[in-house]
């Protein structure tokens, strides 16, 4: 895993994957329209929304999850 304990690099690296496997199936970020990002600790909201920001363009339907528990996200997932 990349980044253990380190958010920024763990969500960088989820955006750049995703953009990946968009571009592979022959589309990429800028065509999303709709993203759900679940977070487990509230203090890296701004963050994601920073991260965001840079990897996808409005318009698009944004919703952020805080999971306070962790059998939560796990059964979300």
């Amino acid at each position: 895993m990349i980044g253990i304990g380190d958010f920024d690099a763990q969500a960088k690296m989820a955006f750049e994957n995703l953009d990946k496997v968009l571009r592979a199936g022959g589309s990429s970020l800028k065509n999303v329209v709709k993203v759900t990002i679940m977070l487990r600790d509230m203090k890296n909201f701004e963050k994601i929304v920073e991260l965001r920001g840079k990897y996808l363009t409005p318009p698009l339907i944004r919703q952020i999850l805080f999971l306070k528990y962790r059998h939560c996200f796990r059964r979300m997932h």
